[in-house]
């Protein structure tokens, strides 16, 4: 699910597993138009991409991942597949998608992103940049966007995992224990350390798609307006709290596999440079544009000439 920690946990399964073991579902590989197709569109795209592989192939998937993964896959694998996803508080994830938005538009050239699709439907208001409060009005539950400011049930549902009201308790639940595992990027580094025991991850690497943060998260004007928004996202994340807390009553062997995982992270330093070394320079010269005068105009000036 988008603005969850799904990014972070995509870079540790591309850096940790071959090509062959994996596949992330993407709108590009599966040729499908986020912003209008529904559940049946992306169970029959999914089916395409994995039944025109060969059976030597399909046999080496140990992972199928990314925002866009529907619900059925164990049919058309032929074998027993195991559902997990990552939820964070309902209103945090709007706040997020906005500063996620606006970061990468103030990134940009100046000379090429108000001509950017993905600025125009997913940020700009009217060609314009926007606040908060236009940008929600304008955008929440708009078709450019589903994926984006949709509530996280109908998230589920457009996925095929939610079948019936999106406001039922039990349909909700239901939902929810068709995972193996829902774990929370909000509460803490404990449910992704678990995530990265049940993978088997042995390289480590930093958090990534960290924004700017532009929104007052402890505006409570801000907070219920979005709030009055995800009524349904909020039961579904009170519900998920509710199962997450047994799951770890029923799995003793939770923390243990936490704090293996915290204490093998000790090579983080090493395996962050030696197998994402761009990635490392880029982020030293984030340090440096802010302990340095004029390394970062310099830059600017040049991203200027782009």
């Amino acid at each position: 699910i988008q603005k969850c920690g799904g990014t972070t946990l995509i870079k540790h399964i591309e850096k940790n597993f071959s090509a062959d073991e994996r596949i992330r579902f993407t709108p590009e590989l599966i040729g499908v138009d986020i912003s209008k197709a529904k559940y049946k569109d992306f169970l029959e795209a999914a089916t395409k991409v994995i039944e025109s592989m060969p059976n030597w192939k399909k046999a080496k998937i140990k992972v199928i991942y990314g925002h866009f993964v529907p619900y059925g896959l164990a049919k058309i694998l032929g074998k027993e597949v195991r559902y997990v996803t990552f939820l964070r508080n309902p209103v945090d994830r709007v706040f997020s998608f906005y500063d996620y938005y606006k970061t990468l538009y103030e990134k940009e050239c100046p000379e090429v992103r108000d001509g950017k699709r993905f600025f125009t439907y997913g940020f700009l208001v009217n060609g314009k940049e926007p606040d908060f409060i236009k940008w929600f009005s304008t955008k929440l539950n708009n078709e450019n966007v589903q994926f984006s400011l949709t509530t996280i049930p109908m998230y589920l549902k457009l996925l095929g995992y939610l079948k019936g009201s999106v406001s039922s308790r039990s349909t909700l639940t239901k939902t929810l224990n068709k995972f193996y595992f829902v774990g929370f990027s909000d509460q803490g580094v404990s449910d992704m350390f678990y995530f990265y025991s049940l993978l088997g991850i042995k390289k480590y690497f930093v958090n990534q798609n960290v924004s700017v943060s532009y929104v007052n998260r402890r505006s409570s004007k801000l907070r219920k307006l979005v709030s009055d928004k995800v009524r349904n996202g909020k039961v579904l994340y009170a519900l998920a709290l509710r199962i997450h807390s047994n799951f770890r009553n029923e799995n003793k062997n939770f923390t243990d596999s936490v704090e293996a995982v915290r204490r093998a992270r000790i090579v983080l330093p090493v395996t962050q440079v030696v197998f994402d070394f761009r990635e490392t320079v880029s982020l030293v010269s984030s340090k440096l544009r802010k302990i340095i005068p004029g390394y970062g105009a310099v830059l600017d000036f040049l991203k200027a000439k782009c």
